[in-house]
């Protein structure tokens, strides 16, 4: 969502804008799609966003979680 989240680290981590390391492709897309794992854990594939987005992207890649939420908006 663009917002700067540096701050949220003051937050409990147990609450949603608390910063959180997805991978852009996730694990199990990349399982069920047979990617290879070096790729899926490659430091590329990382990303720095809140809890709430992370969880709200389950198993879906980057772009398909920019779709849906650029549908919604």
């Amino acid at each position: 969502d663009n917002e700067y989240i540096k701050e949220n680290l003051n937050s409990e981590s147990n609450e949603n804008n608390y910063p959180s390391i997805d991978h852009k492709t996730s694990v199990l897309f990349g399982y069920l799609n047979k990617i290879d794992p070096i790729e899926i854990g490659n430091i590329n594939n990382l990303c720095i966003t809140k809890r709430s987005i992370n969880s709200s992207k389950f198993s879906m890649n980057e772009f398909e979680f920019l779709l849906k939420i650029n549908k919604i908006q």
